[in-house]
């Protein structure tokens, strides 16, 4: 193998430490979303807890399936719009914002519903639920891209926002 070769398979997270560190941030995130998604679907929306319990156990494996394919995803955007760890705090807050967003509106937020009309939930809590998870999911996409990063760390998994 060049030289060259391992510098570029250096350049992203690959491998099992990768898949081990977005896989444990996303679980990581999966426990402490759980506490606030039950108050907000509960509290806010008036779900009842058989159909909060029934959509959280529908969508419990979600976060780790997707956990991997985020990383990866959230890696390309950030690649993309040049941000790294020596960025500025508004543009890593926008760029995993974005990122945390699109993921939602494209995978998690039709999973969601899906699983909120399985549980019975009545088609207002739904929109409600999953509008209020497009936000939340924007509002914390910082917060879940410090703890990936932490994660990847802790396993020893390069991390794209690096120089």
């Amino acid at each position: 193998m060049a030289d060259g070769d391992l510098e570029k398979r250096m350049e992203t997270p690959h491998g099992w430490r990768a898949l081990a560190a977005d896989t444990g941030a996303a679980a990581a995130a999966l426990g402490l979303s759980g506490v606030l998604g039950a108050f907000r679907d509960m509290v806010i929306f008036e779900l009842s807890f058989s159909q909060y319990a029934g959509s959280r156990g529908a969508m419990a494996l979600a976060p780790l399936a997707l956990g991997r394919p985020y990383g990866m995803f959230r890696d390309w955007l950030l690649s993309l719009s040049g941000t790294t760890e020596e960025s500025a705090r508004w543009q890593r807050w926008g760029a995993d914002s974005l990122a945390g967003f699109i993921a939602n509106a494209v995978c998690y937020a039709p999973l969601y519903a899906a699983s909120l009309l399985a549980a019975d939930a009545e088609t207002k809590q739904v929109m409600f639920a999953v509008g209020a998870s497009m936000l939340a999911s924007a509002a914390a996409g910082r917060p879940y891209g410090w703890m990936m990063e932490k994660a990847r760390g802790w396993c020893g998994a390069y991390s794209r926002t690096k120089k």
